[in-house]
């Protein structure tokens, strides 16, 4: 029997809800929301930690590879591509397409990936985004991250993020500062044939950590069937306003 986790929206910090709001004018009406229990009902349903799969370029979308290709530019001196891939949305029924660069060491990933905003929430003024995040594994196990994206939950202590608004070329110099403030210590490679298992263990030990605590939790049998409905439903008028909006 599948296992399927929602996330308890009761359980957002104040800073959560703030980045998880629409915008800054309608985060009252979300703070006012949790206060009175609205959040009590699951809205989200998921099954496991997300798990890239690697494709060949020519396989994904070629406005998705052409945005992607775009922001090559900036990693040009000290990285390269490695393998582009195709990440899970949700209950893995849709897809996301990336891609993974390393740098001349191997000490730095960058994981880029293409967001769709129209086709997975039509009502989003966005049209599309490619987010971008920079990872260095220290020997004692932690992750150092340098992101352009938010994240929507609180991670794990061994997690140290930054989020930077800037320009790509920034951001990777903003990572490579941060590593050099923690030059005493060891950093580990990502080795080419094990990227995707390395990604899914940290994927796993950060899910691990919301069901800890509390976030995430296991659906009851009752509530699985109308979350599934609710997505099915989602998913039809989403083709069809893709067929209005090609």
């Amino acid at each position: 029997m599948d296992i399927f986790y929602t996330a308890d929206m009761q359980k957002l910090t104040f800073k959560e809800l703030f980045n998880l709001s629409p915008s800054k004018f309608m985060f009252p009406l979300f703070y006012f929301l949790k206060l009175i229990g609205y959040f009590n009902k699951p809205t989200t349903i998921f099954k496991t930690p997300f798990r890239m799969i690697r494709k060949q370029e020519e396989e994904l979308p070629s406005n998705a590879m052409e945005l992607l290709n775009t922001r090559l530019f900036s990693f040009k001196n000290d990285f390269r591509k490695v393998f582009c891939f195709v990440g899970p949305v949700n209950l893995g029924d849709d897809f996301f397409p990336g891609m993974i660069l390393l740098n001349s060491d191997r000490t730095i990933l960058a994981m880029m990936i293409y967001i769709d905003y129209f086709k997975h929430s039509p009502t989003n003024p966005k049209t599309n985004e490619v987010k971008i995040a920079l990872f260095t594994r220290t020997i004692d196990g932690e992750m150092i991250i340098t992101s352009n994206s938010k994240p929507d939950f609180k991670g794990p202590p061994w997690v140290k993020g930054e989020y930077i608004k800037a320009s790509d070329a920034e951001m990777i110099e903003r990572h490579k500062i941060r590593l050099q403030i923690n030059a005493m210590r060891s950093f580990i490679s990502f080795p080419e044939h094990d990227i995707e298992n390395i990604m899914h263990d940290y994927e796993k030990r950060v899910f691990e950590f919301q069901l800890q605590r509390g976030l995430y939790r296991i659906l009851e049998p009752h509530e699985i069937e109308p979350l599934l409905k609710l997505k099915g439903k989602q998913t039809e008028d989403q083709s069809y306003n893709s067929t209005r909006n090609p």
